[in-house]
Protein backbone atom coordinates (compact mmCIF):
# COMPACT_ATOMS: atom_id res chain seq x y z
CA UNK A 1 0.00 0.00 0.00
CA UNK A 2 1.43 3.62 -0.78
CA UNK A 3 1.52 5.68 1.92
CA UNK A 4 1.42 9.39 0.75
CA UNK A 5 2.95 10.47 4.35
CA UNK A 6 5.39 7.30 4.56
CA UNK A 7 6.78 8.66 1.53
CA UNK A 8 7.72 12.45 2.19
CA UNK A 9 9.31 11.01 5.31
CA UNK A 10 11.13 7.94 4.12
CA UNK A 11 12.22 9.57 0.97
CA UNK A 12 13.08 13.07 1.80
CA UNK A 13 16.29 13.31 2.20
CA UNK A 14 16.56 11.52 -1.06
CA UNK A 15 14.17 14.17 -3.20
CA UNK A 16 16.37 17.37 -0.85
CA UNK A 17 19.52 15.92 -2.42
CA UNK A 18 18.41 15.09 -6.10
CA UNK A 19 17.39 19.25 -5.80
CA UNK A 20 20.29 20.50 -4.64
CA UNK A 21 22.39 18.44 -7.10
CA UNK A 22 24.67 20.80 -9.84
CA UNK A 23 22.66 20.70 -12.99
CA UNK A 24 25.39 19.27 -14.88
CA UNK A 25 25.10 15.61 -12.68
CA UNK A 26 21.46 15.50 -14.58
CA UNK A 27 23.09 15.26 -18.13
CA UNK A 28 22.05 11.15 -17.78
CA UNK A 29 18.91 9.31 -16.05
CA UNK A 30 18.59 9.06 -12.67
CA UNK A 31 17.36 5.55 -12.53
CA UNK A 32 15.82 4.64 -9.53
CA UNK A 33 15.19 0.99 -8.93
CA UNK A 34 12.52 1.13 -6.25
CA UNK A 35 9.00 1.38 -7.38
CA UNK A 36 7.67 3.27 -4.23
CA UNK A 37 10.87 5.31 -4.14
CA UNK A 38 9.88 6.46 -7.72
CA UNK A 39 6.05 7.41 -6.79
CA UNK A 40 7.76 9.61 -4.19
CA UNK A 41 9.73 11.36 -6.74
CA UNK A 42 6.74 11.53 -8.83
CA UNK A 43 4.91 13.91 -6.36
CA UNK A 44 7.82 16.18 -5.36
CA UNK A 45 8.86 16.75 -8.95
CA UNK A 46 5.05 16.87 -10.62
CA UNK A 47 6.25 13.86 -13.44
CA UNK A 48 5.17 10.75 -14.84
CA UNK A 49 6.94 7.57 -14.39
CA UNK A 50 8.52 5.43 -17.21
CA UNK A 51 9.21 1.38 -15.82
CA UNK A 52 11.56 -0.23 -17.63
CA UNK A 53 11.27 -3.57 -17.13
CA UNK A 54 14.39 -5.84 -17.42
CA UNK A 55 16.96 -8.18 -16.52
CA UNK A 56 20.43 -9.86 -16.39
CA UNK A 57 20.40 -11.92 -19.29
CA UNK A 58 17.98 -9.99 -21.83
CA UNK A 59 20.18 -9.69 -24.54
CA UNK A 60 17.84 -6.74 -26.20
CA UNK A 61 17.99 -5.13 -22.94
CA UNK A 62 21.45 -4.73 -22.60
CA UNK A 63 21.39 -3.37 -26.12
CA UNK A 64 18.71 -1.58 -25.22
CA UNK A 65 20.38 0.20 -22.68
CA UNK A 66 23.73 1.48 -24.94
CA UNK A 67 21.69 2.61 -27.97
CA UNK A 68 18.89 4.31 -26.25
CA UNK A 69 19.36 4.98 -22.59
CA UNK A 70 22.76 5.74 -22.83
CA UNK A 71 22.61 7.80 -26.34
CA UNK A 72 22.86 11.45 -26.12
CA UNK A 73 19.55 11.64 -26.91
CA UNK A 74 18.25 11.11 -23.95
CA UNK A 75 20.26 13.76 -22.15
CA UNK A 76 17.74 16.60 -22.95
CA UNK A 77 14.96 14.18 -21.92
CA UNK A 78 16.14 12.88 -18.47
CA UNK A 79 14.08 15.29 -16.47
CA UNK A 80 11.12 14.88 -18.56
CA UNK A 81 9.79 12.05 -16.31
CA UNK A 82 10.90 10.09 -13.74
CA UNK A 83 13.02 6.66 -14.82
CA UNK A 84 12.72 3.14 -12.86
CA UNK A 85 14.26 0.23 -13.55
CA UNK A 86 12.38 -2.95 -12.37
CA UNK A 87 14.15 -6.84 -12.85
CA UNK A 88 11.68 -9.12 -13.28
CA UNK A 89 13.51 -11.58 -11.77
CA UNK A 90 13.55 -9.69 -8.14
CA UNK A 91 10.05 -8.17 -9.13
CA UNK A 92 8.41 -10.74 -9.31
CA UNK A 93 5.28 -9.51 -8.35
CA UNK A 94 5.48 -5.96 -10.08
CA UNK A 95 5.78 -7.75 -13.48
CA UNK A 96 3.01 -9.95 -13.00
CA UNK A 97 0.93 -6.57 -12.21
CA UNK A 98 1.56 -5.19 -15.23
CA UNK A 99 1.00 -8.25 -17.48
CA UNK A 100 4.97 -8.52 -18.15
CA UNK A 101 5.06 -11.76 -20.56
CA UNK A 102 8.28 -10.57 -22.56
CA UNK A 103 10.91 -7.91 -21.61
CA UNK A 104 12.26 -5.20 -22.79
CA UNK A 105 9.14 -3.65 -21.59
CA UNK A 106 8.70 0.35 -21.26
CA UNK A 107 6.06 1.25 -19.79
CA UNK A 108 4.56 5.05 -18.57
CA UNK A 109 2.25 5.27 -15.56
CA UNK A 110 0.95 7.47 -13.16
CA UNK A 111 1.18 7.40 -8.93
CA UNK A 112 -1.76 5.40 -9.56
CA UNK A 113 -0.21 2.79 -11.09
CA UNK A 114 -2.33 3.28 -14.37
CA UNK A 115 -0.65 2.09 -17.48
CA UNK A 116 -0.82 5.52 -19.57
CA UNK A 117 1.55 3.53 -22.48
CA UNK A 118 3.33 0.45 -23.40
CA UNK A 119 6.11 -0.37 -26.01
CA UNK A 120 7.44 -4.09 -25.98
CA UNK A 121 10.74 -5.16 -27.56
CA UNK A 122 13.18 -3.05 -28.85
CA UNK A 123 14.55 -3.05 -32.42
CA UNK A 124 17.49 -0.79 -32.63
CA UNK A 125 14.76 2.08 -33.64
CA UNK A 126 14.94 4.77 -31.03
CA UNK A 127 12.35 7.16 -32.31
CA UNK A 128 9.59 5.37 -30.59
CA UNK A 129 10.67 6.03 -27.02
CA UNK A 130 12.11 9.42 -27.75
CA UNK A 131 9.04 10.62 -29.49
CA UNK A 132 7.11 9.82 -26.43
CA UNK A 133 9.41 10.57 -23.88
CA UNK A 134 9.37 14.75 -25.92
CA UNK A 135 5.80 14.57 -25.25
CA UNK A 136 5.82 14.31 -21.98
CA UNK A 137 4.29 17.19 -19.64
CA UNK A 138 6.53 18.99 -17.79
CA UNK A 139 4.15 19.36 -14.90
CA UNK A 140 1.66 16.94 -13.86
CA UNK A 141 0.86 17.96 -10.71
CA UNK A 142 -2.50 18.51 -10.49
CA UNK A 143 -2.94 15.08 -11.84
CA UNK A 144 -1.11 13.60 -9.05
CA UNK A 145 -2.80 15.62 -6.48
CA UNK A 146 -6.51 14.03 -7.90
CA UNK A 147 -4.97 10.59 -7.87
CA UNK A 148 -3.80 10.91 -4.31
CA UNK A 149 -7.68 9.34 -3.31
CA UNK A 150 -6.70 6.11 -5.27
CA UNK A 151 -3.52 5.77 -4.17
CA UNK A 152 -5.39 5.63 -0.56
CA UNK A 153 -8.16 3.17 -1.94
CA UNK A 154 -11.08 5.77 -0.90
CA UNK A 155 -12.09 7.65 -3.98
CA UNK A 156 -15.30 8.91 -4.98
CA UNK A 157 -17.46 9.22 -7.96
CA UNK A 158 -16.06 13.21 -7.00
CA UNK A 159 -13.15 11.72 -7.21
CA UNK A 160 -13.52 10.09 -10.90
CA UNK A 161 -14.60 13.53 -11.78
CA UNK A 162 -11.82 15.08 -10.75
CA UNK A 163 -9.44 13.11 -12.01
CA UNK A 164 -11.10 13.32 -15.59
CA UNK A 165 -10.93 16.97 -15.23
CA UNK A 166 -6.98 16.61 -14.70
CA UNK A 167 -6.40 14.56 -17.72
CA UNK A 168 -8.97 17.19 -19.72
CA UNK A 169 -6.63 19.81 -18.77
CA UNK A 170 -3.71 17.74 -19.80
CA UNK A 171 -5.06 16.86 -23.26
CA UNK A 172 -5.88 20.63 -23.71
CA UNK A 173 -2.54 21.74 -23.59
CA UNK A 174 -0.86 19.31 -24.99
CA UNK A 175 0.56 19.13 -28.99
CA UNK A 176 -1.25 16.60 -30.71
CA UNK A 177 0.47 13.20 -30.68
CA UNK A 178 0.34 9.61 -29.20
CA UNK A 179 0.32 11.45 -24.99
CA UNK A 180 -2.34 13.73 -26.08
CA UNK A 181 -5.18 11.17 -27.07
CA UNK A 182 -3.86 8.90 -23.97
CA UNK A 183 -5.26 12.02 -22.09
CA UNK A 184 -8.44 12.51 -23.23
CA UNK A 185 -9.27 9.08 -23.72
CA UNK A 186 -8.21 8.46 -19.73
CA UNK A 187 -10.42 11.32 -19.20
CA UNK A 188 -13.42 10.17 -21.14
CA UNK A 189 -12.94 6.88 -19.12
CA UNK A 190 -13.32 8.73 -15.92
CA UNK A 191 -16.14 10.81 -17.11
CA UNK A 192 -18.01 8.06 -17.95
CA UNK A 193 -17.79 6.26 -14.48
CA UNK A 194 -19.51 9.48 -13.55
CA UNK A 195 -22.01 9.04 -15.74
CA UNK A 196 -23.02 5.54 -14.29
CA UNK A 197 -23.46 6.75 -11.34
CA UNK A 198 -26.68 9.11 -12.17
CA UNK A 199 -25.49 11.87 -10.20
CA UNK A 200 -25.09 15.76 -9.85
CA UNK A 201 -22.15 15.96 -12.34
CA UNK A 202 -23.74 13.45 -14.51
CA UNK A 203 -24.75 16.15 -17.33
CA UNK A 204 -21.27 17.91 -16.88
CA UNK A 205 -19.38 14.74 -17.54
CA UNK A 206 -21.39 14.02 -20.70
CA UNK A 207 -20.98 17.65 -21.37
CA UNK A 208 -16.89 17.37 -21.21
CA UNK A 209 -16.55 14.08 -22.99
CA UNK A 210 -18.09 16.31 -25.84
CA UNK A 211 -15.32 18.86 -25.18
CA UNK A 212 -12.85 16.17 -25.24
CA UNK A 213 -13.84 15.59 -28.92
CA UNK A 214 -13.35 19.02 -29.82
CA UNK A 215 -9.78 19.00 -28.23
CA UNK A 216 -9.62 15.64 -31.12
CA UNK A 217 -10.50 18.21 -33.85
CA UNK A 218 -13.85 16.09 -34.43
CA UNK A 219 -15.98 19.83 -34.44
CA UNK A 220 -18.34 18.34 -36.91
CA UNK A 221 -19.50 15.30 -34.97
CA UNK A 222 -19.53 17.63 -31.36
CA UNK A 223 -22.21 19.82 -33.60
CA UNK A 224 -23.96 16.67 -34.94
CA UNK A 225 -24.29 15.26 -31.08
CA UNK A 226 -25.68 18.38 -29.89
CA UNK A 227 -27.89 19.52 -32.90
CA UNK A 228 -29.69 16.10 -31.38
CA UNK A 229 -30.50 17.35 -28.00
CA UNK A 230 -32.97 19.42 -26.37
CA UNK A 231 -32.05 23.39 -25.90
CA UNK A 232 -32.26 22.53 -22.55
CA UNK A 233 -30.58 19.26 -21.90
CA UNK A 234 -27.96 20.40 -20.30
CA UNK A 235 -29.40 22.80 -17.57
CA UNK A 236 -28.83 26.42 -16.99
CA UNK A 237 -26.05 25.88 -14.93
CA UNK A 238 -24.20 24.37 -18.01
CA UNK A 239 -25.04 26.74 -20.94
CA UNK A 240 -22.45 28.55 -20.44
CA UNK A 241 -19.56 25.57 -21.39
CA UNK A 242 -22.19 24.33 -23.76
CA UNK A 243 -22.37 27.74 -25.91
CA UNK A 244 -18.75 27.72 -25.56
CA UNK A 245 -18.11 24.51 -27.14
CA UNK A 246 -20.73 25.45 -29.44
CA UNK A 247 -19.26 28.47 -30.26
CA UNK A 248 -15.39 26.63 -30.83
CA UNK A 249 -16.57 24.37 -33.20
CA UNK A 250 -18.61 26.49 -35.07
CA UNK A 251 -15.71 28.89 -35.83
CA UNK A 252 -13.33 25.78 -36.16
CA UNK A 253 -15.68 23.95 -39.28
CA UNK A 254 -16.44 27.41 -40.94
Amino acid sequence: MFNLNFFYMKKLLIILTLTVLPISLFSQIHWVDNLDEAKALSLAKNKLIVLDFTASWCGPCRTMESNLWSSPEMIPLANNLVFVKIDIDNNPSIARRYGINSIPCVIITTIAGESLWRELGYSNNNNTYLNIFKQAPSDVSNLNKQLIPFIKNNETTEDYFNVGLAYQELGKIQEKGVLQRVFLMESNRNFKKVKKSDVEQSKEAELRELINMAYQGRYKKVLKNLSKLPDNYFGNDLSELKESLKELCTKSVS
